[in-house]
């Protein structure tokens, strides 16, 4: 078992895309991972182990995941972090553990590219039919409501459901975008 607390190196991040300095991998790591970070919580080495291990925590074997769990929780964590923070991060992990796909960046590598990759056939498909996120995509929808007498609600239901294919796709590619172009840089995301 490897023991090791993981590193910012263990992310698969491109380093080029990511800020030198502690306070700004912490803003990014945030924002990549959607944790609203309160104002009053440190940005220091302490938060950024911690964000790395909720990202990695899936890839994690059962004796990092506890040292994860214990650095959330541990007295001197109130120190660095807001109760609330705490308590996001903590959800954060249960998340994963629950279902892996709700949060793009606990996937590995090769998760998020065959993700990526059902997705855009997905698209495809739709596509072929003339569903889209497009005018059309949605003139088709609005037809396909009317013609089952669902009329505005399956225009928006079906508009919806576009957008949120379409959007789930670029989130999927931007967070490929991130990653290196390496993938078995991360002993951790590639298992």
């Amino acid at each position: 078992m490897d023991r090791r607390i993981p590193e910012l190196a263990d992310l698969a991040y491109h380093p080029n895309k990511l800020p030198k300095d502690i306070a700004g991998q912490v803003e990014l790591l945030s924002e990549i991972m959607g944790f609203d970070i309160d104002l009053a919580t440190k940005r220091d080495a302490y938060v950024l182990n911690a964000l790395i291990g909720v990202i990695l925590y899936r890839h994690l074997d059962r004796v990092q995941q506890m040292g994860v769990m214990e650095m959330l929780i541990e007295p001197t964590a109130l120190e660095h972090f807001t109760r609330g923070d705490i308590s996001q991060l903590v959800g954060f992990v249960t998340d994963v553990i629950i279902q892996p796909r709700w949060w793009l960046w606990s996937l590995s590598t090769s998760e998020l590219e065959i993700l990526f990759k059902e997705r855009e056939d997905l698209q495809k498909l739709m596509s072929q039919y003339g569903i889209g996120f497009t005018i059309t995509g949605g003139l088709s929808a609005y037809r396909a409501g009317m013609s089952i007498k669902n009329g505005i609600p399956g225009f928006v239901l079906g508009c919806t459901l576009m957008y949120i294919q379409n959007q789930n796709t670029q989130a999927a590619k931007n967070e490929l975008d991130l990653r290196t172009s390496n993938p078995k840089s991360s002993p951790f995301f590639n298992r």
